[in-house]
């Protein structure tokens, strides 16, 4: 598998690269919630990195994004909030233009929604063609 190649931005450590890297990867849908990550041999081979993978590991491990069990690898965490920190807050807060995405989607749908509830009832029984909706 090719090395996934990206600028080491100034001031940034290799751990924290690393990181940033993986947490791309599973905002970008590669690795899903749930889904165990490659082993550490793979990893270093997918991002081009071979000394810092299990310190970014460590890194997305204290903010909660992935877990990890000895004898049983890495997984990517669920994201939801656990106690008062969320994973997923961790994401937004590191990668803005995710949640930027999200809240365009977000306006896309209601204002369908709200287009649709303005039109007269009998156009919005079941089965009827609406335009909104087609």
């Amino acid at each position: 598998m090719p090395a996934e190649n990206q600028v080491l931005t100034p001031g940034q450590r290799m751990p924290e690269h690393v990181a940033t890297r993986l947490e791309r990867l599973i905002l970008d849908g590669v690795f899903r919630p749930g889904q165990l990550l490659p082993s550490e041999r793979r990893l270093c081979d997918r991002l081009g990195v071979y000394g810092s993978l299990r310190e970014g590991l460590r890194i997305l491990r204290s903010k909660g994004i992935i877990d990890t069990r000895q004898g049983h690898g890495s997984t990517v965490a669920t994201l939801l909030p656990v106690g008062n920190q969320s994973p997923l807050m961790h994401l937004f807060k590191d990668h803005p233009r995710t949640l930027f995405d999200l809240l365009e989607v977000r306006a896309l749908l209601e204002g369908g929604v709200g287009a649709v509830s303005r039109e007269p009832r009998h156009l919005r029984r079941p089965g009827a063609d609406h335009p909104a909706l087609s």
